[in-house]
């Protein structure tokens, strides 16, 4: 059951067999209480119900987040908060070529979406880590041969990510990337 905090009356929802499950159709920035209860199928015999918990919807992003600058773009990432109300399907879109000379990029960026470079391309970027530390898919980008990564730890996608999860296409990396290793390290 849940309800708003405010609210008088409970709704039910019943789920069956489950670990876990998503409660949609919730309000943005709305604060709700949820407990839940066991009923057993057979004899139909119910338990108490749980402690009730305290929760706070956030807010979703407006997506897609467009970048026509490399500032724009920098902006963008540094919005932790904002970046992780995305779906795979929200998007970071690049609307334009961005020259990073003399800026920095955000660290440990973690994006659950889709960035689309839109067939633009990044320059000029020096950095010790990748765009982003986590990314779902990213398409339609390449980043430049003036580009240079350096890192301490190896990964596959080097300058674009740390890690992803879903699909990676038509992205180009001209970039110099190096990993320097410890010698402890195998």
């Amino acid at each position: 059951e849940y309800k708003e905090s405010s609210a008088d009356q409970w709704s039910t929802i019943e789920i069956g067999y489950v670990l876990e499950h998503t409660i949609s159709g919730l309000k943005d920035a709305t604060a709700y209480q949820v407990r839940i209860k066991a009923i057993e199928e057979v004899s139909n015999s119910e338990s108490e119900y749980s402690d009730v918990k305290n929760l706070q919807t956030i807010v979703k992003a407006e997506f897609p987040m467009v970048a026509t600058t490399a500032d724009e773009f920098i902006t963008i990432l540094s919005n932790a908060g904002a970046l992780l109300t995305a779906g795979a399907a929200d998007e970071i879109q690049i609307a334009g070529n961005l020259d990073f000379a003399g800026k920095t990029l955000p660290k440990d960026v973690v994006f659950p979406g889709t960035l689309n470079g839109q067939n633009f391309k990044l320059s000029n970027i020096t950095s010790d880590h990748a765009l982003f530390a986590s990314l779902v898919n990213a398409k339609d980008l390449t980043i430049d041969e003036t580009c240079v990564f350096a890192s301490d730890k190896a990964c596959s996608l080097a300058a674009l990510a740390v890690e992803a999860t879903g699909t990676i296409s038509n992205v180009v990396n001209k970039a110099k990337v190096s990993v320097v290793v410890d010698s402890d390290d195998e």
